[in-house]
């Protein structure tokens, strides 16, 4: 059975404190909140209202997935002082109105510690949610209660793999894929939380240590990264980055390369390649359109994207390699490609690791960091990374059909 629980997690105070058990209390069928329940998830009085009381809310709500069927939720005891009862919401859509899942007596102390609950979901198809908490407090002549702020979660959790480390793979304009992809990574962590999709990310500044290893691009830690979707619990790994040419391709500097090369390209490994409810393959294709749509929008002119099936590249030893040819090329559109070696396995050491796993990966390159106009953009626009991440995470809602944010503003 699931439990409540109130943890302190400051000061002395180590003790966890377990209540009622799953069950609702009988009082909890006519547990009474002030002002209207809503019927409507756009509905929800979410604003303080003036007068002389002093307004109790709760306004944030955390959560995390534990399983397909059950998602963790936790919000602070600072309001205990406050509170007499704290009654935990999930939004039910079909009969149109919020219910409370579960009651908690607050104990009148304030701390530093938080209440956490464990909801065990209706089905363990991919779903998002809405809970909200809301309270009854212990003074109606000093306080006055407010219906708590709505957050979605979903028992979805993401991988995000930001490439590299350090300051590798440099452009012009001080651009660098690593820092560039840690800086989209970190900006998709906050969008997507607050779509209700869990993130697990494999680094979080510009070190990453996995595999035995520290800052290496070695089979070790790529393997790591890949093993990591699977070992935190999340359905999907997604590796981020911005592409290279060979050496001197297109009769050009490296690092100076023609704009019209710029497009952008997307990697599935073989488990989403042959995924039969195609979501990641559609998450792959609405990443590519979203990003190219964003590029030509933000001035850096792209190739088109064609949406289809991933293109399959087979990659023999020898002779010419299919995807340098379609890499340098400045007329191919951007697409979705499942690359993979002679024996079948994915060619990137990340995707082949996620489907080892059994796990659908992905591996975007955003934007050429060869072609100069594409690194003058990143580094003099300090929303061209949030703008990648949003492309990227309403990408991923909609292919589990959520709502995520639709600007960064």
């Amino acid at each position: 059975m699931m439990s409540f629980k109130k943890k302190f997690i400051a000061g002395t105070a180590a003790a966890v404190m377990a209540c009622s058990a799953f069950a609702l209390p009988a009082s909890a069928a006519t547990f009474i909140y002030p002002s209207d329940i809503p019927t409507s998830p756009s509905a929800p009085s979410e604003t303080p209202s003036a007068g002389t009381k002093t307004s109790v809310q709760i306004k944030t709500v955390t959560f995390s997935k534990v399983s397909s069927n059950k998602i963790k939720l936790a919000w602070s005891d600072a309001k205990d002082a406050q509170v007499r009862l704290y009654g935990l919401q999930r939004f039910n859509e079909s009969a149109g109105k919020w219910q409370t899942i579960v009651t908690k007596k607050s104990d009148g102390i304030a701390g530093n510690g938080k209440y956490v609950y464990t909801d065990t979901l209706p089905s363990s198809s991919p779903k998002q949610y809405r809970y909200r908490v809301c309270v009854k407090v212990s003074d109606t002549n000093k306080y006055e209660a407010v219906n708590g702020v709505s957050q979605f979660a979903s028992n979805i959790k993401v991988c995000l793999d930001p490439g590299h480390f350090r300051s590798k793979n440099g452009g012009t304009y001080g651009y660098s894929e690593a820092k560039a992809m840690l800086s989209v990574a970190t900006n998709m962590q906050t969008y997507l939380k607050k779509g209700g999709i869990d993130v697990y990310m494999t680094r979080t500044n510009d070190n990453i240590t996995l595999g035995g290893s520290t800052n290496q691009d070695d089979g070790n830690q790529l393997n790591a990264r890949g093993h990591a979707a699977y070992y935190n619990n999340c359905d999907v790994f997604i590796s981020l980055h911005s592409n290279a040419n060979s050496e001197n391709a297109n009769n050009c500097d490296t690092i100076h390369q023609p704009t019209a090369l710029n497009k952008t390209v997307v990697f599935v490994n073989k488990v989403a390649y042959n995924q039969s409810s195609g979501v990641v393959v559609n998450m792959a294709n609405r990443m590519g359109y979203n990003i190219t749509m964003k590029n030509k929008e933000l001035g850096i002119p792209t190739c088109s994207w064609l949406r289809a099936r991933p293109t399959t590249y087979r990659l023999p030893n020898y002779g010419t390699d299919a995807f340098d040819v379609y890499n340098e090329s400045v007329k191919k559109k951007g697409k979705i490609v499942f690359r993979m070696l002679t024996n079948g396995d994915d060619y990137y050491a990340v995707l082949r690791a996620a489907a080892e796993d059994g796990v659908p990966g992905i591996l975007i390159e955003h934007s050429f960091h060869t072609v100069p106009s594409y690194c003058y953009a990143f580094m003099n626009n300090s929303d061209v990374a949030k703008h990648y991440a949003l492309c990227d995470a309403r990408a991923i809602g909609a292919a589990y059909g959520f709502k995520v944010l639709k600007s960064i503003k």
